[in-house]
C-alpha cells in the first residue's frame, strides 16, 4: 500500500510517495532551505509516519514506465551473493626487464594510450619489477611500453589478473646515456662546509685516482687508473684522512648523474663505451592519476529508492611518487555533484593499511568549527587504526538549494547548482622529511582500494561505504544487521541487504546519475545484465554508447 499526503507548508505544496522509512528523502524542500522544519511541519510529517506503518517495509516509488510499457526495479534482479559489484579490477604484474637497461621508464596504459594506469622506474639493481594496478573491469588488454624515447617496441598483453612480463630480450635502439661496462671518467661535487683534503683510492688495487684539496661546493674529476682507462669495481673515497663512502663502478648498479654517497654528488661520468651517465631519475617525479565517482544512497540500515543520487562525488587522485616508488604527496580532489536527500551528510575516506602516522600533513579539508569530526596534529583523524581523512563534514554548507524542486541537481525543474570542488593536499614525504611511521610505496598505497564513506546526518557512527568495505574504528557497529542491512562482519560482509543490494557504486571516470526517484535500472538499460551475470556480461554499462542509456531518465545540466 502507498499512502499519497499533502504537505502544507508556509510557501511550498509539494506531494509525496509515502514509504515508513524513506519519507524523509522526499519532504526535503523545507529542509533544505531553512535546514530545520518547523514544529508544525514536524507535528504533519510525524502523523504521516504514523498513517504508514501499515505499508509493506521495503516498498520501493514506482519508477516511470518505459516507452515498451515495462518497469524494472531493483527489487526485480536476482543477484548472486557472490557479486561484489565492482567496475574496477585488480591488476598484480611482475616484468622482467631488459638487461642492458633495466631503470628505464615503464608505461602500462590500455592500447589507444588515452588511460595511464602506471608509470615508474626500474629499481637500481634489480632485473624484476612488480606492483599492483587498478584498471576499469571493460579493458580487456594493455600497453607495456618500455623507455621514454620509444627505443624498445611495445608489448600487448590480456589484462589479466596476474601479469608476468618478460622483457629481458628486447632489443632496441642504444641508450644516449647510462651506466655500461664500468666507468672511464667521474666528476663529483663536494658538499662539505669547509675546503678538504679528498683521497679517491680503487679499492682492490690501492691505486690513488685523486688526491688533492678541495674547495666546499667545487667539483674535481678523475679517471681509471686500468690500461683500458677503466677504473676498478669499487672506489673508496675518504676526507681529510677519514673514510666517507664508495662508489661501486663496474655498472652493477645503474649510476646515474645527480647520485647522492656520503658528501659526494655525481655531476657526471663518462662509462668505458664512451657513453654518458643518465641524470637522475628522482629528479623527476612521477605523477599518476586516479579517477572515478561514487554514488551513494543515504537510508542505511533501510533501503532506499535506487537512484543512486543522494550523495554523488566525482573524484581524481593527482598521486606523486619519486624513482623508488615511494610516495611523496597525493593532491585529492572531490567535486560534489548532486545531493538528492535531505541529510546534513559529511564525506570521508581512508587508506587501509596505512597508518596516520605515515602521513605528514593534510590540508583543504572543509569543516565547521563545531564539527563532529576530530583530528590530529597532521590533519588525520583521531581514534582510528587507517589513515582517515575526513573532506566534510556538512554537505548544505557546500551546495545551496535553490528554493525549488527535490534536492540539488536532481530535479530537471529545478534551477543547476554549480557543483563545489575540495582538494586536499596529502604530504607523505614534506620537503625531502620521512614522516614518523615511514614511507609508503605506490603498491602499498594500493589506491584503487581506497575506502571512501558518508557519514549520515551529522551521526559520526553511521558511515554508508561501498558493499564489501569495512567501516572505520568510529562506526557504531549497532547498525549493523538491522532492518534491511544484512551484513555478517565476521564474515567480511558489509553493506548489502539480504537480496545483495548496495548503498553505493564506484563508477571508474564520469557517471551521468538517474534524476530523481528513478531506479538506476530505467536509467541504464545493461545495469541488469552486469549486476546479474555476477558482472561478467556488461562491465561497462555506465557507458554513453548508443542504446546503452535512456537520457529521459538521466539528470542532464542545464
Amino acid at each position: 500500500m502507498k499512502t499519497k499526503v499533502v504537505l502544507l507548508y508556509t510557501s511550498d505544496l509539494q506531494y509525496i510517495k509515502q514509504d515508513p522509512f524513506i519519507w524523509h528523502k522526499h519532504c526535503r524542500i523545507q529542509r533544505c532551505k531553512n535546514h530545520k522544519l518547523k514544529t508544525f511541519n514536524k507535528i504533519m510529517l510525524l502523523l504521516i509516519v504514523l498513517t504508514a506503518l501499515n505499508c509493506q517495509k521495503n516498498q520501493l516509488p514506482t519508477s516511470i514506465t518505459k516507452e515498451d510499457g515495462g518497469s524494472l526495479n531493483m527489487s526485480d534482479l536476482v543477484i548472486s551473493k557472490g557479486f561484489n559489484w565492482k567496475t574496477t579490477k585488480d591488476i598484480n604484474f611482475e616484468i622482467k626487464l631488459p638487461q642492458d637497461n633495466p631503470n628505464d621508464l615503464i608505461t602500462i596504459s590500455d592500447e589507444s594510450a588515452e588511460l595511464i594506469f602506471f608509470e615508474g622506474y626500474g629499481l637500481a639493481g634489480k632485473l624484476n619489477f612488480n606492483s599492483l594496478i587498478t584498471i576499469p573491469a571493460y579493458i580487456g588488454s594493455l600497453k607495456i611500453q618500455y623507455g621514454e624515447s620509444g627505443q624498445y617496441p611495445v608489448t600487448i598483453v590480456d589484462a589479466d589478473e596476474y601479469l608476468n612480463i618478460d622483457l629481458s630480450g628486447l632489443a632496441g635502439s642504444r641508450s644516449i646515456c647510462g651506466c655500461d661496462d664500468g666507468l672511464r671518467s667521474l666528476s663529483l661535487h663536494f658538499n662539505g662546509s669547509t675546503a678538504s683534503a679528498i683521497l679517491v683510492k680503487e679499492e682492490s688495487t690501492g691505486n690513488i685516482l685523486f688526491d688533492g684539496i678541495v674547495d666546499q661546493e667545487a667539483d674535481f674529476s678523475f679517471t681509471g687508473s686500468s690500461g683500458d682507462g677503466k677504473m676498478d669495481e669499487i672506489i673508496n673515497i675518504y676526507v681529510d684522512g677519514n673514510y666517507n663512502s664508495s662508489i661501486i663502478t663496474n655498472c652493477s648498479v645503474d649510476l646515474f648523474a645527480g647520485d647522492v654517497y656520503g658528501s659526494f654528488i655525481i655531476s657526471s661520468g663518462i662509462t668505458a663505451n664512451y657513453v654518458p651517465l643518465c641524470d637522475h631519475k628522482s629528479g623527476n617525479p612521477l605523477s599518476i592519476g586516479y579517477s572515478g565517482t561514487l554514488a551513494f544512497e543515504d537510508l542505511w540500515p533501510s533501503a532506499g529508492d535506487y537512484d543512486f543520487n543522494d550523495l554523488v562525488i566525482s573524484y581524481d587522485f593527482d598521486i606523486t611518487k619519486n624513482s623508488v616508488e615511494e610516495i611523496e604527496k597525493i593532491e585529492a580532489t572531490f567535486t560534489l555533484d548532486a545531493l538528492g536527500a535531505s541529510f546534513y551528510n559529511g564525506f570521508g575516506f581512508s587508506f587501509p593499511g596505512v597508518k596516520p602516522n605515515q602521513i605528514s600533513s593534510v590540508s583543504g579539508y572543509a569543516l565547521k568549527s563545531s564539527s563532529i569530526v576530530s583530528l590530529l596534529s597532521n590533519g588525520v583523524e583521531a581514534n582510528q587504526s587507517d589513515a582517515t581523512l575526513i573532506v566534510f563534514d556538512d554537505c548544505f554548507d557546500l551546495l545551496k538549494h535553490p528554493g525549488i524542486g527535490n534536492g540539488i541537481n536532481t530535479d530537471p525543474q529545478a534551477p543547476y547548482i554549480e557543483p563545489v570542488s575540495i582538494k586536499l593536499v596529502i604530504d607523505f614525504i614534506a620537503n625531502g622529511t620521512i614522516p614518523p611511521g615511514g614511507t609508503i610505496n605506490f603498491k602499498q598505497l594500493n589506491i584503487g582500494h581506497f575506502n571512501p564513506f558518508l557519514i549520515v546526518d551529522q551521526d559520526r557512527g553511521k558511515e554508508i561505504h561501498l558493499p564489501y568495505f569495512p567501516p572505520t574504528d568510529l562506526a557504531n557497529s549497532n547498525y549493523f544487521g538491522k532492518w534491511d542491512d544484512d551484513s555478517n562482519i565476521a564474515g567480511g560482509r558489509y553493506y548489502l541487504t539480504e537480496n545483495n543490494y548496495p548503498w553505493a557504486i564506484n563508477i571508474p571516470g564520469n557517471f551521468d546519475y538517474p534524476i530523481e526517484t528513478i531506479d538506476i535500472n530505467n536509467a541504464y538499460n545493461f545495469f541488469k545484465n552486469w549486476t546479474e551475470s555476477e558482472g561478467d556480461e556488461s562491465p561497462g554499462w555506465f557507458h554513453h554508447s548508443k542504446g546503452y542509456r535512456n537520457n529521459e531518465y538521466i539528470y542532464k545540466v542545464h
